[in-house]
C-alpha cells in the first residue's frame, strides 16, 4: 500500500476541517502468523506490510494532514475452532494460497492451523485520527 498516494486521495475529497478516522493492521501485526509461514518455507515477502504510528503520522503530514493522533493497540482475536482453518484460508494466507495448487495449499492451511493451537490471531491495530488542514 502506498500510503502517501492514499492520504493524498483522502486529502482530495475531503473539505478543509473534515476528520480522518481510520484503523488498520501496524507494527507486529500477524507476528506469530509470520514467524510460522516463514518457518514453513512461504514468507509472505511484501504482501503485508504494517506500519508504525510516526511512519503513517509522517504520511499523514505530507499529504497536509493536521491534529494528527496515531497509535497502536493489541487486539488479540480468538477464532471458534471449527472456523479457524477456513478464516486462515480466507482472510489471513490468500495470497500465499494463490500461488498453490489445491492439495499444497490445504496442507499449508493445516500446517499453520496445527501450529496456532489456540486460534488465537495476534492482531496490532494501527489507528488514526487526523483533519484535513
Amino acid at each position: 500500500v502506498d500510503h502517501d498516494r492514499l492520504f493524498e486521495n483522502l486529502a482530495a475529497v475531503l473539505r478543509p476541517g473534515g476528520q480522518l478516522v481510520a484503523q488498520c493492521g501496524g507494527a507486529g501485526n500477524i507476528a506469530r502468523m509470520d514467524a510460522i509461514v516463514r518457518e514453513l518455507g512461504h514468507p509472505f515477502d511484501g504482501t503485508k506490510r504494517f506500519a508504525t504510528p510516526e511512519a503513517m503520522r509522517a504520511s499523514l503530514e505530507r499529504a497536509g494532514f493536521v491534529d494528527i493522533e496515531t497509535w497502536l493497540h493489541d487486539e488479540p482475536t480468538d477464532i471458534p475452532a471449527g472456523d479457524f482453518p477456513a478464516f486462515l484460508e480466507t482472510v489471513c494466507l490468500g495470497a500465499l494460497l494463490a500461488e498453490m495448487g489445491d492439495e499444497e495449499g490445504e496442507a499449508f492451511v493445516r500446517a499453520v492451523a496445527e501450529r496456532m493451537p489456540d486460534h488465537r490471531i495476534d492482531y496490532v491495530r494501527l489507528n488514526m485520527m487526523a483533519r484535513r488542514g
